[in-house]
């Protein structure tokens, strides 16, 4: 629903941005089949280039607006980093730049944590690298990591000490079923947010 929001400016929790905003997806754990599916659930036609006036849509090189990438070689972390900053600034250069990008999940692109270093100054140093390639580039990196079974973060605390935002997406208490809560758990460039959703 976020990247819909930004690509297509469809409403998210109330708002409609201002601007349309080219999205990278990096999806460690869907297919194709099940993008297009969910995609359907929160735009009329899905992911398509034609969501809106296609004049202006193609007009303003946002074909593709949405672009969904499955795979990112390499074996350890620098390499799938390095590939996604080739990416990136090829993209850039050629006129296609994006502002968003979503990591799903930190894990699968992380990778295992080599024998000489601990969890968290792994997941320290992966989140500390990311972020620094979001500034640089002036775009937005979100990594999804999800929840233990119990609603409890998991993994290292280093991972929270390399993000500039950390948000949790909950059931909101008062209508569980309909609603969720975009809350911050630390924001270092703003205000802390809890937005219902």
């Amino acid at each position: 629903a976020m990247e819909h929001h930004l690509a297509f400016q469809t409403p998210f929790g109330g708002w409609v941005p201002d601007e349309r905003y080219r999205c990278l997806i990096v999806s460690f754990e869907d297919d194709e089949r099940q993008v297009w599916e969910r995609s359907l659930k929160i735009t009329p036609h899905g992911e398509l280039s034609t969501d809106g006036d296609p004049v202006t849509t193609e007009a303003a090189g946002f074909v593709g607006a949405i672009h969904n990438v499955f795979h990112v070689q390499g074996d350890d972390f620098d390499r799938p980093l390095d590939n996604l900053r080739i990416f990136l600034e090829q993209e850039e250069d050629a006129g296609r730049g994006f502002s968003y990008v979503r990591i799903d999940t930190y894990m699968d692109f992380a990778g295992a944590k080599p024998r000489d270093m601990n969890a968290y100054e792994w997941d320290k140093h992966c989140a500390t690298r990311l972020n620094k390639l979001a500034l640089r580039m002036g775009i937005s990196i979100v990594i999804v990591h999800h929840t233990n079974k119990a609603g409890d973060f998991s993994g290292s605390e280093g991972l929270r000490g390399g993000v500039t935002t950390l948000a949790v997406l909950e059931k909101s208490e008062q209508n569980p079923e309909t609603e969720a809560v975009l809350r911050s758990r630390k924001c270092r460039i703003a205000a802390n947010f809890s937005y219902t959703l």
